[in-house]
């Protein structure tokens, strides 16, 4: 028994452990990591949506301090791929302008006015991502239409919709599936395009998005004071070429604008990464200030798509879809295989004559996605006013 307690002490006596519990320790030091990250990331989620908005019917003064703990962090920079301009958060952004009002005292629902499907409220909100198309590790927009993809096809035991009606929820055939938007990066669809019915199609009454050329913008509310038409006539050895250009001149301005049907840009239009040092134009696109120029003139607000892509998006985007055209989600329809019909339970007939629209024949952007989805949401809620209504 003595040389038992001898042994005991002798082990105790001395090191740096000595009377100290090593799993005690790491139990200690897992806690304290744990509430670091804890900490950590509670913080990081305040860089959007914090401060909150303490009275929401005042929205003349909505942001004050109301960020618990922990506080809203300093300002950290996000490097955006492709070239896009860098994003700083937290920013001082203000609150989205919802029309509504406020049924009861505190807490109570939020009524919107107007038009519920769109007013972005419950079911029906959206985030307001940025409105450009969402690129693919190549620089290449992520969803497009099969009409755009040739390497794309429907599985052979899946029904192809193309060409089956769309039927809302009151049992209306609002329109035709057309085409099928997919998505390059995980390989399945995203969206159905419906062309409307003449009919449904006469009763939009939300205006459709579309891009503006910088120029055009200047020359917004100007009157063209004159046209300069230019005539080419071109021979080659396997065709002959002509082409026509037509410079309109307006008000206040010194220089025209070319009809945006001949897709010819001006001299002052070519991008920035055409051009040399010296300033003079290189058509081929690889002058010495190449990649320098396509940094500055992505983030100078040109098409982000261009560094990877050329040209060809910068008008591609400029065309607007056919009217009449609207996208459906997948996750918002059903397919009927048995009576061959595309079926939506979220919104009737006459209500997808308001489906958000988008600026692109053949892109859409990651706002646009949003607000099309956001807008099917609603219908869950909004659609009749059945559905707005509580179950008990």
């Amino acid at each position: 028994m003595t040389q038992g307690l001898e042994a005991r002490g002798a082990f105790t006596a001395g090191g740096y452990f000595s009377g100290f519990d090593l799993p005690l320790l790491l139990v200690i030091l897992f806690f304290v990591f744990f509430l670091c990250l804890v900490y950590y990331l509670r913080r990081e989620d305040k860089r959007e949506g914090y401060p909150l908005v303490a009275n929401p019917r005042d929205r003349e003064r909505p942001r004050v301090s109301i960020e618990g703990f922990p506080a809203v962090p300093p300002p950290k920079r996000f490097i955006q791929p492709h070239g896009r301009p860098d994003v700083y958060v937290p920013r001082n952004d203000s609150p989205r302008q919802i029309s509504g009002e406020f049924v009861g005292g505190i807490g109570g629902p939020f009524v919107p006015a107007g038009d519920p499907l769109l007013a972005g409220v419950g079911a029906g909100a959206w985030q307001e991502r940025i409105d450009e198309p969402d690129l693919s590790f190549d620089g290449k927009p992520v969803i497009r239409p099969m009409r755009w993809g040739n390497d794309f096809r429907v599985a052979r035991l899946d029904m192809d919709p193309r060409g089956l009606p769309l039927v809302g929820l009151d049992h209306t055939v609002a329109g035709e599936v057309v085409d099928i938007w997919f998505d390059r990066s995980e390989h399945h669809g995203r969206f159905l395009e419906v062309q409307l019915a003449s009919d449904i199609a006469s009763q939009r009454t939300v205006d459709d998005p579309r891009y503006i050329r910088a120029d055009d913008e200047d020359r917004q509310g100007r009157e063209p004071v004159a046209a300069v038409v230019t005539r080419e006539h071109i021979e080659t050895p396997t065709a002959v070429v002509e082409t026509v250009e037509v410079d309109v001149l307006y008000a206040g301005t010194d220089n025209g604008s070319r009809n945006p049907a001949d897709h010819v840009l001006d001299d002052d239009e070519m991008r920035d990464d055409d051009r040399n040092d010296d300033g003079s134009v290189d058509p081929a696109g690889s002058g010495e200030g190449n990649q320098a120029g396509v940094q500055e003139a992505i983030r100078e607000g040109h098409d982000p798509s261009e560094s990877k892509g050329g040209d060809e998006y910068r008008e591609e985007r400029l065309t607007p879809p056919p009217s009449g055209r609207i996208l459906v989600p997948m996750e918002f329809v059903a397919i009927d295989t048995r009576n061959r019909r595309v079926r939506t339970a979220a919104l009737t007939g006459a209500q997808l004559a308001n489906v958000p629209g988008r600026k692109s024949d053949t892109m859409i952007t990651a706002l646009e996605e949003q607000l099309v989805r956001a807008y099917y949401g609603g219908g869950l809620r909004f659609a009749t006013p059945q559905r707005a209504e509580p179950l008990l």
